[in-house]
C-alpha cells in the first residue's frame, strides 16, 4: 500500500487527522499521522534549533525507515504545511508528492527571513507567529545559535496554564453553542492587545 504521511498544525497532534486516516485507509492507502516533535507525548528539546525543518525532516525520515516504507505523499496543514514545503525541497527524493493546505509557499521564495517579513507587515500589532518566535523583544526572532535561549514569553504563558490556554483557544467562540455546555471558562482580562494570546480585552 502507498504510504501517506500527514503532518498536523499547531497546537494540534495526530488526532486532528482521525477522519482522514480512516478515509485514506478505506481508499487503499497506508496512512500515518505522527505527533510532531514537541507535540503530544513526544520529546520536546529545549533548544530552539532542535525544531528546525531539517531536524523534523530527519524525524520523518527515521519514522519511514522504522515503518519500512517510502512516502507516496506528504500532507501538511498549518505548521505541518510549512514543514511540508520545506521537506519537499530538502528531501525531494523522500517526499516526491506534496499536499499542502492553508499555507502558500511564500517562505521558499522570500528575500528576508519570515519573522522579519512578518514584523515589517504587522508592526506593533499582535501576530501569534511573532509571539511564538519572540525571545526578548516582540518582532525580534530567537537567537538560534545561542544554546542559552531556551524559552520565551509564549512558552511561559502557555506552560503556566496549559488547560486554560487550550480552552481559550478552542472553545472561546463555541461557549454559547449547544455543543459546549458542560465546560465553563472565564477568559483572563488583558490590558494590551499586543500581548494577548487568547484573553479578552477589558
Amino acid at each position: 500500500k502507498p504510504l501517506v504521511l500527514l503532518m498536523h498544525g499547531w497546537p494540534e497532534f495526530w488526532y486532528s487527522w482521525r477522519a482522514q486516516l480512516a478515509a485514506l485507509a478505506s481508499a487503499g492507502f497506508y496512512a500515518v499521522a505522527p505527533d510532531l516533535r514537541g507535540f503530544g507525548a513526544t520529546e520536546a528539546p529545549l533548544e530552539v534549533a532542535a525544531f528546525d525543518c531539517e531536524c523534523i525532516g530527519n524525524d520523518m525520515l527515521a519514522l519511514l525507515k522504522v515503518l519500512g516504507h517510502s512516502c507516496y505523499a506528504l500532507v501538511g496543514h498549518d505548521w505541518g504545511a510549512i514543514l511540508a514545503w520545506h521537506l519537499g525541497c530538502l528531501f525531494p527524493e523522500a517526499f516526491p508528492r506534496l499536499c499542502v493546505m492553508s499555507v502558500p509557499p511564500v517562505t521558499l521564495v522570500a528575500k528576508v527571513p519570515p519573522v522579519d517579513r512578518m514584523a515589517q507587515q504587522y508592526g506593533e500589532d499582535f501576530w501569534y507567529i511573532l509571539y511564538h518566535n519572540e525571545y526578548q523583544d516582540y518582532g525580534k526572532p530567537w537567537p538560534i545559535d545561542d544554546p542559552t535561549a531556551l524559552t520565551g514569553p509564549a512558552e511561559k504563558e502557555y506552560d503556566a496554564d496549559v488547560e486554560g490556554f487550550l480552552k481559550r483557544l478552542y472553545l472561546s467562540g463555541a461557549l454559547s453553542t449547544s455543543e459546549v455546555k458542560a465546560m465553563t471558562i472565564e477568559a483572563p482580562p488583558c490590558q494590551d492587545p499586543k500581548r494577548s494570546a487568547g484573553g479578552q480585552l477589558d
